[in-house]
């Protein structure tokens, strides 16, 4: 492995981690291109930073709020505390309507939608209308990995959702004079142990590692219905 990548990786996984991701060989499950530093696996878990055509910056990926806290650099400020670049802003839910908090909310253990920042910027998509339409710029609703989650789990669910996917289902794309990549959907049980999580992925059609891969969130979120007791029980002993 590169060191620039190990480095990079260490910061998110701990040490006992990392090793046993790496004995398991999850981190080659994920596409990496020396030459250009593109991680997959980085990608998904803290997002990045690219340059546009016109040579502004803009932001991708970043599914994992606590790999991202970790792996961007903090802010100090005048007292004492450190303010994090790259996290989930909920600021845009005081004052919201029922709508709108029903939309945000978050069950312990379960994947959620969050407005999200990068090394602070914020994270945007372009919203396609009817043929013909003016294409627009919008705050991107992005879809996250149970906080509770370590980077460890995210990526096992990754994988898992891979390999138990039915291929039957892929969608391969083939768009001229660009890699060839499959769309799959795939499922892996939540932290009870019997409630899925569908994961969405693009995969590379020529290798089948993992490109890009973040949870669907469910229309009635909760599923679990885990009681307190149960969460904290969870809570203790992750993996």
């Amino acid at each position: 492995m590169p060191i620039e990548r190990e480095a990079e990786l260490r910061q998110v996984f701990p040490p006992h981690d990392f090793a046993d991701a790496y004995e398991r060989g999850w981190f080659d499950q994920f596409h990496y291109d020396q030459a250009t530093g593109e991680d997959a696996l980085m990608h998904m878990l803290v997002g990045e930073i690219k340059m546009g055509e016109n040579g502004t910056n803009y932001v991708t990926g970043f599914h994992h709020e606590p790999s991202g806290r970790t792996a961007w650099p903090s802010i100090l400020q005048e007292d004492g505390t450190a303010r994090p670049t790259t996290y989930v802003d909920r600021g845009h839910l005081e004052g919201a309507s029922e709508r709108t908090l029903t939309r945000y909310t978050e069950h312990p253990f379960e994947p959620h939608y969050g407005k999200v920042v990068i090394d602070g910027y914020r994270k945007f998509i372009i919203q396609r209308g009817p043929e013909g339409a003016e294409k627009k710029l919008t705050e991107a609703r992005n879809n996250m990995y149970p906080k509770e989650y370590d980077a460890y789990m995210v990526t096992k669910a990754a994988i898992e959702a891979r390999d138990n996917r039915d291929v039957a289902l892929d969608n391969l794309q083939e768009p001229p004079g660009r890699r060839r990549v499959i769309k799959a959907d795939g499922t892996v049980p939540m932290i009870d142990g019997k409630t899925p999580m569908k994961i969405r992925m693009i995969l590379d059609a020529d290798t089948n590692k993992i490109i890009s891969a973040w949870p669907v969130i469910p229309n009635k979120p909760g599923l679990m219905e885990l009681t307190e007791k149960e969460a904290k029980k969870y809570a203790s002993g992750l993996h």
